[in-house]
């Protein structure tokens, strides 16, 4: 799965509506298939330090991890029942020190500016932000220059085209109000098992 940049008439721009995931538990769910495509994008490197918000039950921290082998893997939810099921299915990366688990928000998270390479958030974790962009804002700080945040949302994979694109639009709009530069959207066009994807950078 090839991010490509807006424009191109192979793929069409992604925006992610805020779905509220406790109204809809089906989509706290991380299938194998979902974890090789978020790893794909990633393009993970030995000795990265990558988080994950809003990890569920832990599927794709697991296929993280199995790449990315050295480096850091942390991650972050809200729901007490995904922290328990996503420590069980990772106890040997956390007991290696590879992975460090965390329960709550973006703004729990006490680690140093610049200290991430790549943040991801799989599904639609922002429901409660009017301004999803405030929320884009809180990631920046913690990702160093040239890193980067992954959005994927596996909810949209088979809606109109005119709606794919005007969700492509507003997220591409809020990530550059948060601050992000060079935003790459897309979704394969007769491919549809692939989710919706953005990619953004800091500068």
């Amino acid at each position: 799965m090839q991010l490509s940049n807006p424009g191109s008439p192979a793929l069409l721009h992604q925006q992610r509506r805020p779905l509220n995931r406790m109204r809809n538990p089906g989509f706290l769910v991380q299938s194998a298939s979902l974890a090789d495509q978020t790893v794909e994008l990633l393009a993970i490197s030995p000795h990265q330090r990558i988080l994950e918000i809003g990890y569920g039950e832990g599927r794709t921290l697991q296929r993280v991890a199995q790449a990315l082998k050295k480096g850091f893997l942390a991650g972050t939810d809200e729901s007490f029942a995904m922290y328990q099921k996503s420590s069980a299915r990772n106890r040997r990366y956390i007991g290696t020190q590879l992975m460090q688990l965390h329960l709550g928000g973006i703004g729990d998270l006490a680690y140093p500016h610049h200290y991430f390479d790549s943040i991801y958030v799989i599904g639609n974790l922002f429901s409660g932000w009017k301004d999803p962009s405030l929320a884009y804002y809180q990631l920046i700080p913690l990702l160093r220059c040239g890193g980067k945040l992954l959005l994927i949302d596996p909810a949209t994979k088979s809606s109109p085209t005119i709606s794919l694109q005007l969700r492509a639009a507003q997220i591409r709009l809020d990530l550059l109000k948060a601050g992000f530069l060079e935003v790459i959207t897309c979704v394969q066009a007769g491919q549809p098992d692939r989710p919706l994807a953005s990619l953004a950078h800091k500068y």
